[in-house]
């Protein structure tokens, strides 16, 4: 499996400082660490699941609470049975309007929805009236890289979107952005705006 090192060493090639000079290892492992939990929140890399209870007469639940590490909700299941989400909260007004004091003795799937609340909670509709076990699925937040040798987790697939993210952070914070050339020489793009164009074509981001 990849280290930190090895990923950082194709950067610093990239970035022509191969004696790790001008973007100390610190900052440029620091750099690594954020884009690693970037691009894992963006393509789902690494998801984790947990039994998860809900308790009798609640519908509503704040994330940060009770899933520390959770960076973003993917679903919520009963069984083998994935519960319906809604795109907006506000629907669950379009199937109840007293959907906020809507308990019931026990959920089942083909009647029950959750949905995402701004950042930071989410609900399901409706409540039990005993406490049910649900299975949370969830995007995590990665373990921080604190050393060179620390294992990347995403996929390998995903290295390349890495390394390009990752470069272009060492770019910026260096300033190598912005066109060259002047009167005599044709302007030619440099190379932050080289591997933000290989950003965008990664993501389907149009320019």
């Amino acid at each position: 499996m990849a280290t930190a090192d090895d990923l950082l060493t194709e950067v610093y090639r990239r970035t022509r400082d191969p004696v790790r000079s001008s973007t100390p290892e610190n900052l440029g492992l620091d750099l690594l660490s954020f884009s690693q939990q970037v691009v894992n929140i963006s393509v789902k890399s690494e998801l984790k699941s947990l039994t998860f209870t809900l308790a009798p007469s609640r519908l509503l639940y704040r994330i940060s609470t009770e899933i520390p590490d959770c960076a973003r909700m993917e679903a919520i299941r009963i069984g083998t049975q994935d519960l319906t989400e809604l795109p907006d909260w506000r629907d669950l007004f379009h199937i109840d309007h007293l959907w906020f004091r809507r308990i019931v003795p026990s959920i089942g799937t083909q009647r029950v929805h959750w949905a995402k609340i701004g950042r930071d909670m989410f609900v399901v509709y409706p409540g039990p009236t005993v406490a049910t076990d649900v299975t949370l699925v969830y995007t995590p937040y990665l373990a921080d890289l604190v050393l060179t040798t620390d294992t990347i987790t995403i996929r390998n697939e995903f290295f390349p979107l890495l390394l390009d993210l990752t470069e272009a952070l060492f770019l910026f914070r260096l300033r190598l952005f912005g066109t060259t050339g002047g009167i005599i020489a044709p302007a030619v793009q440099g190379p932050f705006e080289e591997v933000l164009k290989r950003l965008q074509a990664s993501m389907g981001i149009k320019a």
